[in-house]
């Protein structure tokens, strides 16, 4: 991330910041001529093939950069400042050349460095200015030196200092823009996947609810058929109403879900799942006769979408049990074992291997849904001549 955001800010640079630069350089160059007016050497204007040198390289630092590192612009920028200041031959407008260039290759260090901090100004300014600060020692005496030492330290003390803090606070804008980013990818991503999640949990409320209802229906009328058949019309009849029984439930059931979804806020108030197992045994025993033992503690209080996900996993076993298992009894037993869930739905009929679900039929896919939402997971383990047992796992705690 911070190598991109350094890109993103050299860039920055070529487009804007060199602008600047440029001026800067401009300002330097008629300084330094002013400064060696008085003395009528003409050298000094012949310096300005190699100021249009320097101006160029500024223009092209974004190519010279591509080829090496940023040290290589500047030290060209720096060869073409002492060149420049040789050709002057003024002492005053050569130092004041070489002394204001150097603010500028700080700043271009600032903008163009591959890594932060940076805090410590480049080594090769450094050599720069101690090569200025020995040319000057060389060339005049100790005190004017001290000046052109105050000088060096000033211009580059302004440079750092005025343009670093533009520096930082385009970096941090253009992190904090690349964080914004982020964080809205990171919200559309959680939009998608609730969504996901929602409708998976909608395929599976519908199935345990008003599939099952259906597969109900659709087994009733098969009874009235052949009870038609057979020419038992009063038990056809019977049967008729035990059919309409079971619609108008299922079309209760229907909007109970209905007003499940339509009310945001899950109730959280913690009810015994004995007693809402109870409720979908005798529901089941009613529409299909199956008589279910419960063997479940009085204690074990469960709430919100976990209370609801494990009696519709418990419905859905026993749903099983009615529907291939051949028989009509079932057994339904839970433990807690260390702030786990364990549910076992027992029946001693026909085995019901998990790998014999064809496809279309997505009971037990729910079930496994829902258990491993809850931190959990269900296990089948059935034999011939033994039965079935449907182990339902879950966490006490939070949904995952």
């Amino acid at each position: 991330m911070e190598k991109e955001i350094r890109m993103q800010m050299r860039n920055r640079f070529f487009q804007r910041g060199r602008w600047t630069s440029l001026a800067m350089l401009t300002l330097v160059y008629l300084f330094s001529l002013t400064a060696s007016y008085p003395q009528k050497d003409k050298m000094a204007f012949y310096a300005g093939f190699l100021m249009f040198v320097h101006l160029l390289i500024i223009m092209t630092a974004k190519w010279i950069i591509k080829f090496g590192e940023y040290y290589a612009l500047l030290a060209i920028q720096a060869a073409v400042s002492i060149g420049m200041a040789i050709i002057m031959g003024s002492e005053i407008g050569s130092f004041a050349f070489l002394v204001g260039t150097l603010g500028i290759l700080v700043i271009e260090n600032i903008s163009l460095a591959s890594t932060r901090p940076r805090h410590l100004i480049s080594w090769l300014l450094w050599v720069y200015a101690g090569g200025v600060l020995i040319a000057g020692l060389l060339t005049n005496s100790l005190i004017n030196c001290f000046y052109l030492l105050e000088a060096i330290m000033a211009t580059s003390f302004l440079a750092y200092y005025y343009y670093n803090p533009i520096y930082e606070n385009g970096y941090q804008s253009i992190q904090l823009q690349q964080l914004n980013d982020e964080l809205n990818d990171a919200y559309q991503k959680v939009e998608q996947l609730t969504v996901v999640e929602e409708r998976q949990k909608m395929a599976r409320d519908l199935h345990d609810t008003l599939t099952q209802d259906l597969v109900g229906i659709g087994m009733e009328l098969l009874v009235i058929e052949a009870y038609g058949k057979n020419g038992d019309y009063n038990k056809a009849k019977a049967q008729l109403q035990h059919t309409k029984k079971l619609t108008t439930s299922a079309i209760s059931e229907s909007r109970d879900i209905i007003e499940d979804y339509r009310n945001v806020t899950p109730a959280d108030a913690a009810v015994s799942l004995r007693l809402r197992v109870l409720e979908r045994v005798e529901l089941l025993h009613v529409k299909y006769g199956l008589k279910t033992t419960v063997e479940i503690d009085d204690d074990v209080m469960l709430a919100g979408e976990l209370l609801v996900d494990v009696t519709r996993m418990v419905n859905e076993a026993l749903m099983n049990v009615i529907k291939h298992a051949n028989i009509l009894e079932a057994q339904v037993g839970a433990i807690v074992k260390e702030n786990r869930l364990i549910i076992n739905v027992e029946n001693n009929g026909d085995p019901f291997p998990e790998n014999t679900h064809h496809q279309g039929h997505f009971g037990l896919l729910g079930m496994r849904e829902r258990a491993q939402s809850h931190g959990g997971d269900i296990r089948i383990m059935s034999l011939p001549n033994e039965g079935t047992v449907v182990q339902i796992e879950v966490e006490m705690g939070q949904k995952k």
